[in-house]
């Protein structure tokens, strides 16, 4: 595969480039050829009929109303499906380009990550994409403007924005609720919710049935899962906290620390821990795992972090201790990020997903 071998090219040339924003940038160009450009994957000619069904001025349905309005207006102004993508693939890329640029130190590394797992994916899940986007950048504005009442309302505006555009950002809605993380009874009450979860496990389809359709029950939770898979999933998501947990607990020990960074972290830290409230429904069915893909975005910012904040601070802990810590938590983001794209994406869609993605493209073919 010539546009593969192209991106190994790529990924090499930009590590080496002095300017890791340039390097990124350049980085980030490639991804949105191979996004922007990209037809016949698994979920592309749905996509297309979709798109076709929403031109239709006598189709309406409330789910997902925000992508249909979307489809709608790049209709009237006699834009063809391709076109919408290469729109929908500037949006998402360059949302997180730029929330890549401001709260990295080392963006290259952010995106090496990203590429990894879960970029592949995202080009088939365009939709689901599009709207966690939207989240993270609310997210950065919540941080950016410091936990205060203007970043709050800019947070809940893009998940409200998300949840238009796709019915599981809804799901984020909880991150409403990160000012009351500070109160330690919250804590307990996710930990119930996650264990009774676990308890009702057998039940769940049961329970989806007195609040849903069967085509949706269909749809979503109709995939079978094994007791690999499961585990993994449990491993997956409590590894990637346990990461974002112990560099909270070191950082507090670390004197001087920008206060930025500690925003970042403390934010990260309460995301992850409102999300493990959907571990039970991730090892029900897998199309609940793309929630997760936000807090592993976020916690690659995070880790990329830690090598500058902790290079010139005053710490308790030896440097060398410190050191063998970073590389701790950056060598196990890695392969995580390998095996999750293993997992998660090589060897369940290898042919409808990342063989497409560097055979079937517009421009490079």
């Amino acid at each position: 595969m010539k546009t593969l071998l192209l991106l190994i090219g790529i990924i090499i040339v930009t590590r080496i480039i002095p300017n890791k924003k340039i390097a990124c940038a350049i980085l980030f160009s490639y991804l949105w050829i191979l996004f922007a450009y990209s037809y016949g994957n698994a979920d592309y000619y749905n996509y297309e009929y979709q798109y076709s069904l929403y031109a239709n001025p006598g189709y309406f349905e409330f789910r997902n109303i925000g992508f249909k309005y979307l489809c709608k207006i790049s209709n009237c102004i006699g834009l063809t499906y391709q076109q919408f993508l290469m729109i929908e693939a500037t949006v998402i890329l360059g949302i997180t380009f730029f929330v890549i640029l401001r709260l990295s130190p080392y963006p290259w590394e952010v995106t090496f990550l990203y590429i990894i797992y879960s970029f592949f994916i995202d080009t088939v899940q365009v939709r689901n994409c599009l709207s966690r986007s939207i989240v993270i950048f609310g997210l950065y504005i919540y941080i950016h403007y410091k936990k205060n009442i203007k970043g709050y309302l800019g947070m809940g505006s893009c998940i409200i924005l998300g949840s238009l555009i796709h019915v599981s950002s809804f799901g984020y809605l909880i991150f409403l609720l990160l000012p009351l993380l500070e109160r330690k009874y919250v804590k307990i009450w996710i930990s119930g919710i996650v264990i009774f979860g676990f308890i009702l496990y057998k039940n769940f389809f049961g329970i989806a049935s007195l609040v849903t359709t069967s085509s949706n029950i269909n749809e979503y939770l109709s995939k079978n899962v094994s007791i690999f898979y499961i585990l993994f999933v449990i491993f997956y998501i409590f590894w990637n906290y346990y990461i974002i947990y112990l560099c909270n607990k070191k950082i507090k020990r670390i004197e001087n620390v920008n206060e930025s960074f500690l925003i970042l972290i403390d934010v990260v830290l309460k995301v992850s821990t409102l999300l493990l409230i959907f571990v039970p429904l991730a090892c029900v069915a897998s199309d609940f795992l793309r929630i997760f893909r936000l807090s592993t975005f976020m916690t690659y910012i995070v880790v990329s972090n830690l090598h500058n904040t902790c290079k010139k601070r005053t710490l308790i802990y030896s440097k060398k201790i410190v050191n063998n810590w970073i590389l701790l938590c950056r060598t196990s983001l890695l392969l995580i990020a390998i095996i999750s794209n293993y997992i998660f994406i090589t060897s369940p869609y290898m042919n409808t997903v990342v063989i497409p993605l560097f055979e079937n493209n517009l421009l490079l073919h």
